[in-house]
This record gives C-alpha cells, structure tokens and sequence, in this order.
C-alpha cells in the first residue's frame, strides 16, 4: 500500500503515523483541535482501482413514505432488530442525491449498518448528508455493537446552525453546510490502527483507531436521532474495501481456445515498472510426473530488459493463435496448456524441485482429465478463457484450490465460453454483471396468487443490486423494486397476486458498484382465470375391469396436470405423449395428437413451442376417450409447458403377476420390473418377454432402445410406460437406458440420449452428454479404429462397435501413456472397464471410456459391424448426427464442395448439405501429403468413416466429421484431373529457348491426355504433354525467337 509521511501537532507533542488517503489531498488544511491549530502536509493518494465496493445502497429501489428496515432493506436494521417501530427510518422522497429517494434520520430512529465484526483491512465508509437549516444530525462507528455492552469508537455530531464536533482520540470541532448535499466519509485502517475523517473533500482529522478505547475491530456504523432537532437525509451509502497493490505481477487471463488460440496473460498491478527476467513460467504437461515437482521448470523465461510499465500486461501467446490474439501479444511459446497443463508464475532460476510459485493456473499433481474445475464450472481450464477478477490484486501463491473457488460468487476467475478475446491487452476490467436466468413460478398463476422470481446473477466486484422492475400498464410505467441477495448468487423478488386477466410484464436489472448494469429478457404474467384440474385417477379407475375398463367420464372434456413421462419424438408418427400426475396406479395417461405433436402449438415460457421434454410440468386440455379399450385424452385443445425438464417420475415398481392380474391400473404409467430374464426373445413385431418369477410381461417396440434379447439372458431392470395394442398390455421401453442387462453394458447404454436434449445440444452445447458420465461400467465391442493408425498426440486411442451396428454403438477409448493399450486390430473384440467422460472441444461433446484395467481380448478376426450409409446432411446437427458419433458410416455419391479448408479437411455434398472429410488418419494424412485433397467438383462414389465429434461449429455444421481410415475407404468416380507441382525450365527464357513444362498429373481412372495452352502476343496456342512415368507429364512451348 501507498504510505504517506503526517505530521500532526497535537498540544505540543509530535505524532508521526502512516496512513493511505483515499481523497485528492488538499495543499494546507487547518483544523480546529481544541482551540490548537495543526497543519496536516505531505500526503499521497491510493490508487483508485484498489478500492473495492463491498455493500451499497442508493435506496431508490424502495417505496417513499414507508419505513426502511420494514420493507426489507438488505444490510439494514434498528437498533433494536426489526423494523415498523420508533426506530425505523422513513425512506423519502423530498431529497435526493441520486434520484428519487434518501433516508431521512429524525428524532428516535436508530439504524445500524453491521460491517460483521471486522479485525484486519482498510475499509472507507462514506456517504451523501443533506441536513435542513436549523435541523441537525447524528452518525458513530463502533468497535462492538453486539454482544453488550456496545462499544463507540468515533462519534460525529453535526449540531444545528452549522457547527460540527468529531469525538475519538480527541474533540475536533468543524463547520458544515446546511441546505446542501456534502460527501462524508470516514476510513478505518485496521492494520495500521489507523482512522481518518473527510468532509467534502477535506481531510478533518486522523488518529490512532483503537486510542478510543484501545479495541482494534469495526462492527457497527449507526445513525441515531439523538436530539429532538435532527433532521439528517443520507443517499448512496458506499462501503468499500481498500486493498494494498501486488508486490508481484500474477495471470490476469487465461485462454483455451479451439484450435492454436491459447495465451496467457501477465499483470503488472504493483504500482511501478517491472523486469519480467525476474520471472518465469514452469509447468507440467497433463499433470506433473512427480507430484510437487515441474516437468518443465523454467519453461517460458524473460530476456533481460523486458519490461512491464504498471497497470499493464505481458501476453504468451502460441504462434498460430488468432489475429486477434497476435495483436496483443507479446512472446510466443508453443506448449501452451490444453486444460490438463499445470502453468505457474516462479522466480527466475526455478528447478524441478527448488522453486517459488508467485501463481498458478492447475495443481502440480495427477492429470485431471480434460481439465480443472473453476468457478463451479467443470474443466473450466479446458475449451474456456478464465478472467481474474478486478477485486482480485494478488497471486494466489500456488493456492489454487483457493482461487479456483466452488462457484462464481467465492471463485477469483470469471469463466468465459470458448474463444473469448474480447478481455486480452489490458487489465483490471469492469465487467459488468452477469445475468445466467430469471426464473418465475407459478408461470400461469390463478388470480391473487403471488409469483416468486428468482434471478440467477453474479458480479467481478461485491456490491451487486438486483432490482425487478414491473408495469401493469403496458410498459408507460415502471416500478423498481429491490430484490433480496439469498447470499447464493440468486435474488429474489415476490409480485403480489392480480386480479384475473391482468398482465404484468417485468425484467430483472442488475446494477455493479461501478454502476454499470445488465437487464434480462422481458417476460409476461397474466393471472388466468381458475381452471379445475381433474385427477388422472378420476379419469382411470374403475371398480371392476373385468368387467367395464372404460373411463367414468369418456366423452367428457377435462384439463389434466402432471409431468411428462415419455416425449412424442421417435415413437408412433410423433403421437404420444405419456403424462403422469402421482406415483400410484391409475395415475397416468397417453395423450394424442393424430397430425403428430411436432406440429402442434405447444404454449412454453419461451412462447410457441413445438416439442416437449421427459420431466417437462404440462397442463393440458382435451377429450377423454377410448380407442380400442385404451383410455386416451385427444383432440387437445390447450397445451402449456410449466416448466422444463426439472421435475422427474420415477418407474413404479411392479411384479409380472401384478401386470398380469391388474394392469388396468397400470395403464399409462411408468413402471419398473426389478431382477428379471428373458423368457421369450421373440414374440413377433419386436415383442419379447420377461420374467421374475411371479409371471411373465410383454415388451414392445414403439421406441428405438436398441436391446437385442436373448433367451435367459438376466437383466437388472425393464422400465418402460404400460402401453395397451392390439388385445396385450406391453412396457414400452424409451430409450436403451430403460434396459438395463447384467454384466457387460451394451454401448448404446452409455451413448443414447433423449431427442429433446439433442435440441437443446445444439444451443447448450451440453445437453449431448452421457447420462452415464461418471459411472464405471464394462463395455464390449468389435474394433473398427486399430490403435496406431489415427492422431493421439503422444497417447493412444482405439475405436470398438457393438457387433450390431447402428446407431448409438461405438465407443472411443483414449489414454495419455501410449503404451496403456495393447496392440488393436480391426475385427479384435474386446472387453473394457473403465468410467465414462466427455472429452470437450467446444461446442463439441464426445462420449469416451476412460480405461482403468487391462482390456480382454476375447476373439480376433471377426467381421466388421454393418456399415450405415447416411446422408451428409445428417451429419450436420446433433439432433440426427449424434447418435453416429463414433460410428462407422458410409457416404455416397458426393461432390467435393471445398478443398481447401484449415486442418487438412475438405468438405463433400450428396445434395442435403455438406461435411468436412478430416485427416485424423495417418494413412489418409500421408496420402493427403503426397497427392494434395481433391480438386472441388471431384465426383466420388462412396466414403466410408467413422464420425468424430470435434472442435468446428454448429454455427456452419462443421462440429461432426468424418473420418476415413484408409484411401480404399474413398471410392472415386468420374471427375477432373488433380494438378500438382507445375514448373517450367528455363525460368527466365531468351528469345531462341525453348520451356519446358513439367507437372504432377492424377485421377482416379487414370490420364488419357494432357496439354499446355499458352498465348503469343494474345494468339491461343497449344502444345501436346507426354507422360514421362508415374504421374509425372512434360510438354514444350517452343521459342519465339524475339
């Protein structure tokens, strides 16, 4: 911290404490002490962005006219606690500092603000006064306000007529203004022991803090009408923390972006110019190989001179790194983290095992994976860029456990999406809030019912407000109302209940301490008119199925309200959607759209919608009846999402006698049939049974689950919802997770998703991710991708297929260590243990098994899986391209679009939409090397290759590739020549020399001819080539002689 020399004379004795002022310091100020001049000289200023904003209050938020503490004030109480009594200030709006409101201090009232019992820190308290002619005001701060006896450290007194007194060490008297709005301010140095009182500018006293009373903490500040006359309005109350500058540079950013954008950033925030040759970088690469020692110490070094002014920064950078990047940057290095790579600022001269971490970015320990958790984000070292917050003024020593954090309120970093730049070059930043949702419920409340709003926010700097602002009048007016901080990074707010038919259209608005602010989508409300839900029960049960099973109330219109089960999507032309209103029998139902519910309005909080989500809240509309002894709701006439997806039904466990002797009641439920076997793999039309013992149940097919049934195979559990057709009840099983075997886990298990999340994935670039992330499971599988053939960096990775193929059957394995796997080849099957990951690259999500025991080689030479062809245009978007991920595919009859694309890629058409072919493959690479990607417009019959979900764009469809493994995996058709390598000799001819023209000619069904055009003077002339081996053709222009 900046120290400044003062000299106060205090009744002949000479005090000489150090202090930091806050204030642009006057030249000469005299101040009356006890009727004893002093002079206070030399003094210097701490600079401004080392305060930061720990609480704040403008008060406009609030109603005028009402009581402070008893409208819910965050930061605020009485003397006594609670607010509505004498002690509660008036929120007012006959004068402001910052417009429309203040807080009037009158006779009686006494209002504390709790700093919590502060021992350590420099804290500035300041304020806005307004106090009346002839009225008067009164503020102290205290060591102790609780428990009693309450302790004063300071008092002020601002007397009427003008005068004012200041009680602590000492008795200052000062003058005042009255009718005018004067700063007031008061610092404690806690760590000094040290205390100043400014007003409007002028530095008024300062002295020993605990000389009061010799305690050294900060409780409590309190207003208090003392006197009868007191008449003090105060605005833009303002607590800050003043932080001492780093005495060492730290990272202000981090970036790993896609592809070669990766940088680190280096802050010099200690106040003076620095030599960065002081300074290194050492780190480990995927974790460090000795826990607690650098694999590569002294990795970046500084040369001598490099100098860094103060406030400014240094940028690493790689050399291939985005323009935007290389604009800023400063020294390039090549290994650069990709998330799992330890970096740490050291003193110059590190070694392995001798060093000192001013920073660091990872721990020096295992290789985490894909990379670190940050601010709750998981590997947010990894396909993101971290920014240090500005409150944020020094290294964490190698403490990142501490500057990771848990979640972005206690974390030091922001985390941004991938390839985020807009931050590089300069640092601190005043980012401004960020707002992550606004939630509301009830989303269509019943009139006077209240709706509870819920703003998910946080902030680079303490002091964010959260206000909701209302009208009901179609947005003339607006209301701001204070929303509570829970202390968790949500605010929340209630708006009362309205009459039936009213709407209210509200946004959230965040306010920092900077006062810069961030609003939310408008959203709408509208208290409808009270519809009565009927039970699914109600609809369902009847006495005596064997007799009647119809609904009591077929025929009848009836609103329904419960949780989906199973979406439409994938099943029955879209028909059916399954709703569920209580874990019990008779309580759910199959609701029916003939024309498909993909084409159906369906009312949401995002507006018309037409698609809707297992564990979505729904309330819907229509007619009861029966088709073919099914009860049904159709002809629906009101469809509304509550809310998505965050409400779930879990299967009803059922016995096959209890679906055998009642399923009635089981209709249109969920249900879970626990340790059972298959006891007829094949009933006809994609039947099968199991049993449990107590009888047998039927299973169907209307959704691809992808489970092969053998007989007597033992499985787990069956979940599915009870479906009625053709004359038998059968479980409908959803998706291949509802199958659950013993033993080995069929790929599909792990890699199948529901549709609605694959929409979501391509927005979210989350929603793909394995259901199984995490468990340890043990798959099975052909190998299709032998180790050794494709790019691993200095790992290793194979690729192996369910042997039926399909969909959802392939599985990549990858490990750091090359040699963690044993040589694979196509057609080996294996057996693998491990734990399901997502390897990230934004906005790409690929699902692997991560290997933790030795793979079992359980047969060689088998055939290879049924290879698929799809269109190109079904490898574009995850809602059709995800469940080929991994998989061996086929292409055919496509046209090259682009040849040259970044990363060795070219893309191919069939006339649905193009993908890019990559090189992941060695062989594909060399070939690529040696003979240059096809020409665009290259006809091609057929390629053949497995789908990697990687890096791109959903933006362009450029995140899913495909992936030959070998150049007979390409089948050419007609198309033009590729030319390569031309060259002519002599370079530079005289008038009597002859060219010759040489070049590198081939195509797939061969050269029958080749020719050189070329212009004399602007006549067209021609000359024959003639192949002269392999690819290689040459042809003469002969001399012109002039």
């Amino acid at each position: 911290m900046k120290k400044l020399l003062l000299i106060m004379l205090v009744c002949g004795t000479v005090l000489v404490p150090q202090f930091a002022l806050a204030e642009a310091a006057p030249e000469a100020v005299s101040s009356t002490q006890n009727n004893q001049q002093a002079t206070l000289i030399d003094y210097e200023i701490i600079i401004p962005e080392m305060r930061f904003t720990e609480f704040f209050d403008d008060f406009d938020g609030l109603i005028p006219g009402l009581q402070l503490v008893n409208q819910g004030a965050e930061g605020w109480d009485t003397w006594s606690g609670g607010g509505g009594g004498g002690e509660d200030p008036f929120v007012s709006g006959t004068y402001s500092y910052s417009s429309p409101n203040s807080v009037v201090i009158a006779s009686g009232n006494d209002l504390v603000h709790l700093y919590g019992s502060l021992t350590e820190g420099s804290w500035s308290t300041s304020f806005q006064a307004y106090i009346p002619d002839g009225q008067s005001g009164y503020f102290n701060m205290m060591y102790g306000f609780t428990p009693n006896p309450f302790d004063w450290a300071m008092e002020i007194y601002f007397d009427a007529g003008g005068s004012g007194r200041l009680n602590a060490d000492t008795q200052i008297n000062f003058s005042w203004t009255a009718d005018t709005w004067q700063s007031v301010e008061v610092i404690v140095d806690l760590d000094q022991d040290l205390a100043q009182f400014t007003l409007d500018g002028t530095v008024l006293h300062q002295w020993t803090y605990s000389l009061g009373d010799g305690t050294l903490r900060l409780d409590a500040n309190d207003f208090f009408g003392a006197a009868s006359t007191d008449e003090m309005y105060f605005d833009n109350y303002s607590v800050e923390e003043i932080v001492e500058p780093s005495s060492e540079p730290f990272f202000s950013e981090f970036i790993e972006g896609s592809s070669y954008n990766k940088a680190l950033e280096i802050y010099n925030g200690t106040g003076a110019d620095i030599d960065l040759s002081a300074y290194s970088l050492s780190s480990c690469s995927n974790g460090c190989d000795t826990e607690g020692e650098w694999d590569y110490p002294d990795n970046v070094t500084f040369a001598a001179g490099t100098i860094v002014a103060a406030g400014d920064v240094y940028v690493v950078y790689h050399q291939d790194a985005d323009p935007i990047i290389a604009a800023e940057g400063d020294q390039t290095f090549t290994y650069l983290s990709n998330g799992d790579d330890v970096f740490a600022i050291t003193l110059a001269g590190a070694t392995a095992s001798s060093y000192t971490i001013i920073d660091i970015i990872g721990e020096m320990g295992d290789d985490p994976g894909s990379g670190w958790e940050v601010a709750g984000v998981a590997d947010g070292t990894k396909d993101h860029t971290l920014v240090r917050k500005a409150s944020v003024t020094s290294g964490n020593g190698g403490d990142w456990a501490m500057s990771a954090g848990t979640d972005a309120d206690d974390a030091e970093w922001i985390v941004y999406d991938q390839d985020t730049f807009d931050y590089l070059g300069s640092h601190p930043h005043s980012m401004g809030p960020t707002l992550l949702s606004v939630e509301f419920e009830p989303m269509y409340p019943a009139p006077s019912e209240d709706v509870s709003v819920t703003a998910f926010a946080f902030d680079d700097l303490p002091g964010l407000t959260a206000e909701n602002v209302t009208s009901d009048d179609g947005g003339n007016t607006w209301d701001f109302d204070a929303m509570m901080d829970n202390g968790d990074s949500t605010y929340s707010a209630t708006m009362g209940g309205q009459a039936e038919g009213l709407t209210v259209d509200f946004y959230v608005l965040l306010t920092d301490s900077d006062g810069n602010t961030t609003q939310s989508d408008l959203y709408s409300v509208t208290w409808n008119e009270t519809v009565e839900i009927t039970s699914i029960y109600d609809i369902q049960y009847v006495p005596n199925p064997d007799s009647s099973d119809a609904s009591p109330l077929v025929d009848q219109e009836v609103n329904i309200s419960g949780i989906v089960t199973a979406e439409f999507w994938g099943g029955s032309d879209n028909r059916n959607i399954y709703v569920q209103d209580a874990e019990a029998p008779w309580s759910g139902i199959v609701v029916f759209e003939y024309g498909g519910w993909d084409n159906f309005d369906i009312n949401s909080p995002e507006g018309i919608v037409h698609s809707v989500a297992e564990g979505d809240s729904v309330t819907i509309t229509g007619t009861v009846i029966e088709y073919y002894n099914k009860t049904e709701i159709t002809d629906v006439t009101s469809f509304d999402i509550i809310t998505h997806g965050s409400l779930g039904v879990n299967p009803l466990e059922v016995t096959c006698a209890e679906l055998t002797d009642n399923a009635e009641a089981y209709e249109g439920l969920l249900v879970g049939i626990s340790d059972c076997s298959v006891d007829n793999p094949d009933l006809g039309y994609g039947e099968w049974s199991v049993t449990d013992g107590t009888g047998s149940a039927r299973l169907d097919d209307n959704w691809d689950y992808y489970y092969w049934p053998d007989s007597l195979q033992i499985l787990a559990e069956v979940v599915g919802v009870l479906d009625y057709t053709y004359g038998d009840f059968k479980i409908q099983p959803r998706l291949a997770r509802d199958v659950v075997e013993e033993g080995v886990t069929r790929i599909q298990r792990v890699q199948q998703v529901l549709y609605s999340d694959l929409i979501e994935a391509g927005e979210d670039a989350a929603s793909d991710m394995s259901y199984m992330y995490g468990d340890t499971v043990t798959l099975e599988g052909i190998v299709t991708m032998p180790t050794g053939l494709s790019y691993a960096g200095a790992g290793i990775k194979f690729i192996y297929e369910d042997e039926h193929g399909g969909p959802w059957s392939a599985i990549l394995s990858y490990d750091t260590d090359s040699s963690a796997f044993p040589v694979l080849y196509e057609g080996d099957k294996v057996q693998a243990t491990g734990y399901i990951y997502e390897y990230s690259t934004y906005p790409a999500n690929m699902t692997e098994l991560f290997i933790t025991q030795g793979i079992d080689i359980i047969d060689v030479g088998l055939d290879q899986p049924v290879v698929d062809t799809v269109a190109t245009g079904d490898l574009r978007w995850p809602t059709k391209a995800e469940q080929w991920g991994n998989v061996m595919v086929r292409v055919a009859d496509v046209t090259v679009i682009d040849s040259d694309l970044p990363y060795g890629e070219w893309s191919v058409d069939d006339g649905s939409g193009s993908v890019n072919i990559d090189d992941d493959s060695d062989s594909i690479a060399v070939w690529q090397e040696e003979n240059g990607r096809p020409p665009a417009g290259t006809f091609i019959q057929s390629i053949r290759g497995w789908v990697y979900h990687h890096y791109g764009s959903y933006v362009d469809s450029t995140a899913y590739k495909l992936e030959p493994l070998y150049m007979s995996d390409i089948e050419f058709g007609a198309g033009p020549p590729n030319i390569q390598d031309v060259g002519r000799a002599p370079c530079v001819p005289g008038p009597a020399d002859d060219v010759v023209v040489s070049c590198e000619i081939s195509d797939n069904s061969g050269v029958a001819s080749a020719e050189i055009a070329y212009s004399v003077d602007g006549d067209n002339e021609s000359a024959t080539m003639s192949n002269t081996g392999g690819t290689t053709w040459e042809g003469t222009i002969p001399a012109t002689g002039s």
